[in-house]
């Protein structure tokens, strides 16, 4: 299976892609938000197809409110920079291994 990256250069233009096609994953960086995190995930999550789909913010720091607000709009992960590789790495595996498990169980 080929992955592929696609990069956005703001809010808009992700949500203008997501529209009209499918994603694995979004990742997007905190402070690059015109939105805001929260809101930009809200948004992601209205757009038919893309319920699931899990986003993951990368932040500057470990702002809790900002990170509660994130989880409460169906966040899937909060990462701060300097980012991990092993954490990173780890968190993808995660992500790849439920989304095998809900395909066999949407097939049985």
């Amino acid at each position: 299976m080929e992955n592929q990256v696609v990069v956005a250069e703001s809010d808009k233009q992700g949500l203008s892609f997501l529209e009209s096609n499918q994603a694995d994953l979004i990742i997007v960086e905190q402070p690059l938000l015109e939105l805001g995190a929260a809101n930009f995930i809200t948004q992601v999550k209205l757009i038919p197809g893309h319920e699931q789909t899990p986003v993951v913010v990368i932040a500057a720091s470990k702002d809790n409110e900002a990170k509660e607000q994130v989880r409460s709009a169906g966040g899937a992960g909060w990462l701060v920079q300097p980012l991990q590789p092993q954490q990173f790495i780890r968190m993808l595996e995660g992500f790849k291994a439920r989304k095998a498990k809900m395909e066999s169980e949407t097939k049985s």
